[in-house]
């Protein structure tokens, strides 16, 4: 794959879809496109089921049930979505993502070692809370960026 030695091997990529509704079940195959060849990636589902607590002057509350909440944090390299050549191509664009709060389909995928396609998962709305060019001369167009998803992320995607 391109840009392997650059990222020591890693076989993930990060793909948006910022032309399917957010309202929709899921992004769409033709709209996503690969922006970033994947350095570091966290995923986290942060699940309250029940707090008690006693405010300041307001007496005893209790927190509902069921509020969910899910981040994904990720190191990448941003790359020729045509190619996946090391390019500075995706890295504007990350940025103006970022800036500007807009909600966008975003999904991890694999590369499949054997047959080259893609193997997508952990699929979902996010917006795009921060982000940090961190490029350096040996590690060209690399960035951090965190997430936060909306609604329910897609866990397991079922291929076609």
């Amino acid at each position: 794959m391109a840009g392997e030695s650059l990222l020591n091997g890693k076989d993930f990529v990060l793909q948006i879809d910022t032309t399917t509704p957010v309202t929709a079940d899921a992004g769409t195959e033709a709209n996503y496109r690969t922006i970033a060849c994947e350095v570091s990636h966290e995923f986290s589902i942060e699940k309250e089921t029940s707090q008690v607590s006693n405010k300041c002057g307001g007496g005893w509350s209790r927190s509902t049930f069921g509020n969910k909440s899910w981040s994904m944090s990720y190191e990448g390299q941003a790359v020729d979505p045509d190619t996946l050549e090391p390019s500075d191509v995706s890295l504007d664009e990350i940025a103006r993502l970022a800036a500007t709060d807009q909600e966008f389909w975003v999904r991890r995928a694999r590369i499949d070692g054997d047959t080259g396609e893609y193997v997508p998962y952990r699929e979902g709305v996010v917006k795009a809370t921060s982000f940090n060019e961190t490029s350096g001369t040996t590690d060209p167009f690399t960035f951090t960026v965190d997430f936060e998803g909306q609604g329910e992320p897609i866990l397991e995607i079922v291929t076609p």
